[in-house]
């Protein structure tokens, strides 16, 4: 293939309707422009790519992206915190308000502000909710696992919470942030779901004595897989 011509012939100075190797009227061969190295340079990464195969459907229509803690979260502890502070904004009309959610942060971790217990959620919840929590369904109600028992999830009331059938199936034996995120693509956790979470996290955090760890998962970062990360750490 001729990569490019001039638009008249250099010989007899007829107009090149068409990009040919030779000239229609003189019959001399036409003169190409010669490729600068940044074309060149392009045509091989045009290549190359091209030898490369394609990635799935699965790996390229990921739409979740979790936004990284900022650098003043250094630990568990911390970064529980800095998630139920989001919570808070978003319940105070002011989702992703970063100053918002700072404050709320440092009155956390200063004390100034206590979530109320677990189990007094899991009371409330008893009494109102006759829906799935996950997809708000009121037929075929089952009860589920916040946090699986293969995974270390605790057998209390406060682990338990109305899943309809088909939800419950698709959870199955992982954890919220396992299936919101990596299996149902989902923009964030709701709300009302991921506060109970993380209190139930942080307990067994407490528990075991890993509140103030980092990394977790060993995957060089702090983020919200490590808050998780310690429920497959569970032996059979």
């Amino acid at each position: 293939m001729v990569e490019s011509a001039a638009k008249h012939c250099q010989h007899c100075g007829s107009e090149l309707v068409v990009i040919r190797k030779f000239c229609p009227e003189c019959g001399k061969p036409l003169a190409r422009k010669k490729r600068g190295s940044h074309q060149l340079e392009s045509d091989l990464k045009s290549q190359a790519a091209a030898k490369v195969p394609l990635r799935s459907k699965e790996e390229t229509d990921v739409k979740v992206k979790i936004k990284p803690p900022p650098t003043a979260v250094k630990n568990i502890k911390e970064l529980i915190y800095w998630e139920y502070a989001k919570i808070m904004a978003e319940a105070a009309h002011f989702d992703g308000n970063y100053g918002f959610i700072m404050s709320r942060y440092m009155k956390l971790k200063r004390g100034e502000i206590k979530w109320t217990p677990v189990d007094e959620d899991a009371a409330e919840m008893t009494i109102q909710e006759k829906s799935c929590i996950y997809c708000g369904s009121t037929e075929d109600l089952t009860l589920d696992r916040l946090i699986p028992h293969s995974k270390g999830g605790p057998t209390d009331a406060a682990n338990i919470v109305p899943a309809c059938k088909k939800c419950n199936s698709s959870k199955a034996d992982k954890d919220v942030f396992e299936w919101y995120y990596l299996v149902k693509k989902a923009e964030k956790i709701p709300k009302q779901i991921w506060k109970r979470y993380l209190k139930l996290v942080w307990n067994y955090h407490v528990a075991q004595r890993t509140i103030e760890k980092v990394d977790i998962n060993q995957d060089g970062k702090l983020d919200i897989p490590d808050i998780a990360a310690i429920f497959r750490r569970k032996t059979r």
